[in-house]
This record gives structure tokens, C-alpha cells and sequence, in this order.
């Protein structure tokens, strides 16, 4: 796909996560960042599942 980056995660999962970038990492990992924090709030997963977890844990915490 010509054009596209290459690190970025499936879109589909991006829309799973409203407000959060995705990209898959050189490591392998999927990272993804909370647009508009400062320092960037960070969060990382082997998969999907353990990604979807710490974005929640992220919510449950009020981003403290």
C-alpha cells in the first residue's frame, strides 16, 4: 500500500480508540499515545487485548 506508513496499526483498531494514536512499534509492540497530553501519556501492548487493557487502566486511573 503505497503511501501508507508502514508502523501504523490497523485502522480499525484506531477506531476502537477515539482520542488515541496507534502505531506498531519496531519492537513489535503496539504503542499509543493520548493526543493533547503533555509529557504524551504513553501505553503499550504485545496485542490488541493488552493494549486495549492499559488504555482502560489509563481511564479507571482519571489519567492521574
Amino acid at each position: 500500500m503505497t503511501g501508507q506508513n508502514p508502523r501504523s496499526a490497523d485502522p480499525d483498531l484506531a477506531d476502537r480508540f477515539p482520542g488515541w494514536e496507534i502505531e506498531r512499534g519496531t519492537d513489535g509492540l503496539l504503542h499509543a499515545w493520548l493526543v493533547g497530553t503533555d509529557p504524551p501519556l504513553v501505553v503499550s501492548g504485545q496485542g490488541e487485548a493488552s493494549l486495549r487493557d492499559q488504555i482502560r487502566d489509563v481511564a479507571l486511573r482519571g489519567l492521574q
